[in-house]
């Protein structure tokens, strides 16, 4: 019975050491959970991921901040460069003589002396003088009559006398054959001198102001002054009365002064019409130059 009873305590003694040597191999799993992580790398795993988030984020933000604002700004300078200075926003600055309406206070007598009149502003900011005349001055020395040289006289003639050069003289030229004009009014007319040769004296009884106009003819005869009361004589001549006819070369000359654009010729001594204003700066003998509105 011995041998029988020491063979079972030596298998009960194996199987308690095997159960013993199999306890680690059985935990070891349980055993690396908890060792190996040891919840601290696991943590330091989460904190990092979190703190470079953070950063991360930060960053970001702040980068798109930063270049996009600064690239709106920037772009919103570059842009609006209207906001430097330059010719034609209408302030006259650096090298500008003057912007649109902003002639820093000069004028015409102030840029050229002795002139007066209206200064412009060209659209290159420099003055622009082409408005700007020398004042007419009357001379009427020694003259009993014409042109006073400045669209007045410097007095009349009475009776079948007519002015030359100055001095009133007899007119002894006979009575022009007159006609009823068939024609438009023309635009280029202008009154002349020979008032005693081309019209006759006053005894005629006719219009006495003699007047050529140019335009297409038909057959001999030109388009007519638009003076009421005119009658042709012949060709582009014409007697007049006292008035203002069409004279469209003036146009030009009158809108370059800032004057009303429709350019008159009128008969010396005659009145201007309301708003009509006398050329400056235009001599002329023979008539008055003005500036009308129609």
């Amino acid at each position: 019975m011995k041998p029988i009873s020491w063979i079972l305590a030596l298998l009960f003694i194996a199987a308690c050491g095997s159960s013993e040597s199999e306890q680690p191999a059985l935990e070891q799993p349980a055993d690396d959970a908890s060792v190996g992580s040891g919840g601290a790398p696991d943590e330091d795993a989460s904190a990092g991921g979190s703190a470079g988030q953070g950063k991360g984020g930060a960053a970001g933000q702040g980068g798109q901040s930063t270049g996009g604002q600064g690239g709106q700004g920037k772009g919103g300078a570059a842009g609006q460069g209207g906001g430097a200075p330059h010719c034609g926003d209408g302030v006259k600055n650096g090298y500008e003589q003057c912007d649109d309406k902003d002639l820093g206070g000069a004028t015409c007598s102030s840029f050229l002396s002795g002139y007066e009149g209206t200064l412009k502003c060209s659209g290159t900011c420099y003055f622009d003088p082409s408005g700007c005349y020398v004042p007419c001055s009357p001379s009427c020395g020694g003259k009993e009559c014409g042109s006073d040289g400045c669209g007045s006289v410097c007095g009349t003639c009475d009776g079948d006398q007519t002015c030359k050069s100055g001095s009133c003289e007899l007119c002894t030229t006979s009575c022009p054959s007159l006609k009823t004009p068939s024609l438009p009014p023309a635009v280029q007319c202008t009154p002349t001198s020979s008032d005693c040769s081309g019209c006759g004296p006053a005894s005629c009884g006719g219009p006495r102001f003699a007047v050529t106009c140019g335009g297409t003819p038909v057959g001999t005869e030109y388009p007519k002054p638009d003076i009421p009361g005119c009658m042709w004589k012949y060709t582009n001549n014409f007697c007049c009365p006292a008035g203002c006819t069409r004279f469209d070369y003036l146009d030009s000359l009158c809108s370059a002064k800032g004057l009303p654009s429709t350019g008159r010729a009128c008969t010396l001594g005659t009145p201007l019409s309301a708003g009509c204003t006398q050329l400056p700066g235009y001599s002329v003998s023979d008539y008055v130059p003005a500036c009308c509105p129609q």
